[in-house]
């Protein structure tokens, strides 16, 4: 399995994270595990990333043009990615402990996780949610959401009929546009 976990210099959640990452890492480590910590915050340069994350213990990356951080969903910082290796999915997204969680959900942990995802299931608690600092993704408000545009009708012909003539919508605050 991979464990990433978001963050952003200087803040207490990522502290939080960085030292059970560490823990969790010297555990899980010799069963093929590994755990990386991701930095998308516009606010970090990369020699402070550098410098910061060689006093975490675990791996920090950079993340300055939030290509990752944008396609895993990242929101805040102490958000856990558990990806499973064989199928390369999102097995677990959360806390890195219950402890961190924004609400305590019992077995809403990383190391729960990890042993499912050992053991050769899925993980009995998939999604929870996080207390940390938000991380700011300017080009998530320009992106424009895509639906598609037709009225339901009685007939299942007729629904696949509309459904070809449909079109689709692209829509923003102050535009909209059809092709």
């Amino acid at each position: 399995a991979v464990v990433i976990v978001s963050g952003a210099l200087g803040d207490a959640t990522t502290k939080k994270a960085a030292a059970e990452l560490e823990k969790l890492k010297a555990q899980y480590e010799a069963k093929s595990v590994h755990f990386v910590m991701l930095n998308s915050s516009l606010e970090d340069s990369r020699d402070e990333i550098i410098h910061e994350a060689a006093h975490l213990g675990v791996p920090m990356l950079a993340d300055s043009l939030q290509l990752v951080g944008r396609s895993l969903g990242v929101t805040k910082t102490g958000e856990a990615f558990v990806v499973n290796p064989k199928t390369w999915t999102i097995a677990y997204h959360g806390p890195v402990t219950e402890t961190l969680g924004e609400k305590p959900t019992k077995g809403a942990s990383v190391s729960a996780a990890i042993d499912s995802l050992l053991a050769g299931s899925a993980p009995k608690i998939t999604e929870a949610s996080v207390k940390g600092k938000a991380i700011a993704f300017p080009d998530r408000a320009k992106a424009p959401q895509w639906r598609r545009c037709c009225r339901p009708s009685a007939s299942s012909a007729t629904r696949k009929a509309a459904w070809a003539r449909s079109r689709w919508t692209a829509t923003r605050p102050s535009r909209r546009w059809r092709r």
